[in-house]
């Protein structure tokens, strides 16, 4: 796994380039602005060919090339989630298999358990380091890669898997990290499934991710590998930016960046309210 490491790394440290120039990126996103994603098959051979004829031939030398059809994400009081559309090339034979991850985070899951009769939370669990979001699509399943060890050193799939270990009580493990799964299902924040990867011909290959509107704000990946006859053989990793707007954002900020300064504001905010709408109904 060590050499697999370094080779993702010195991958990895090209990706500033954003493998391809300015010229064909803004080409890119002006079909896919004028389209609006209503984009066939058919329709997006003659887009993905003139992205390939752009990029530059040194880039050919690469396993894999792709792209994204947006990187922000803007977040207000009306956002309703949004679809991305991933697409590319590959160079080389293989299987290609995409991992959306969200920002890492603490999440702290509970079990309640009767208590003198009562249902009281009687266990506890902290996932440190799990992903706020996680999509995985694959142009064939993940079985036919024919590689579990290295999958799981990734952690890729949709099982527990793709959970962080608990650091202690070992015994509960199984057991918590499937809540914590049923929960982000619930959530719509982890997709239960593969999803689909469309193959063009034998090269080129898109697919679409749907980002819905409880995402949290922060530094999304968009990764995408090639794996041949059960080996990595090429990666890239992209960032994905979700951010809020407006006053939305104004709140969220203090709220958690100056939590003090948030109550004493809103408790001021209640008695008022509460004031005025005594001062109301006395006159009348």
């Amino acid at each position: 796994m060590k050499g697999i490491r370094d080779n993702s790394e010195g991958v990895r440290d090209t990706e500033e380039a954003l493998l391809c120039p300015d010229a064909a990126r803004y080409f890119i996103r002006s079909f896919l602005s004028y389209f609006h994603f209503s984009l066939t098959p058919s329709s997006l051979i003659p887009l993905l060919i003139a992205f390939i004829l752009i990029v530059p031939l040194s880039s050919s030398a690469r396993p894999l090339i792709a792209d994204l059809s947006l990187r922000q994400i803007e977040i207000d009081s009306g956002f309703a989630g949004t679809d991305i559309l991933l697409f590319g090339a590959r160079n080389d034979p293989g299987d290609i298999v995409v991992v959306i991850r969200g920002p890492e985070t603490s999440y702290v899951i509970r079990k309640k358990q009767r208590v003198a009769g009562v249902w009281a939370n009687k266990k506890q669990q902290v996932f440190r380091d799990a992903n706020g979001f996680y999509v995985v699509a694959a142009s064939r399943t993940l079985e036919d890669i024919q590689n579990d060890y290295l999958l799981k050193s990734l952690r890729i799939g949709i099982g527990t898997e793709i959970v962080p270990d608990l650091e202690v009580h070992k015994e509960y493990e199984e057991e918590f990290k499937e809540a914590f799964l049923k929960r982000k299902h619930k959530e719509h924040l982890y997709v239960p499934e593969i999803k689909e990867i469309s193959m063009i011909g034998d090269t080129l290959f898109r697919t679409v991710i749907r980002f819905p509107e409880n995402i949290m704000r922060g530094v999304y990946t968009a990764e995408i590998y090639l794996f041949s006859d059960g080996q990595l053989s090429g990666i890239q990793s992209t960032p994905i930016i979700v951010e809020k707007k407006g006053f939305d954002a104004f709140v969220y900020d203090v709220a958690y960046k100056h939590p003090l300064t948030y109550g004493i504001v809103a408790v001021t905010i209640a008695l008022l309210a509460g004031w005025i709408a005594g001062l109301v109904f006395r006159r009348v």
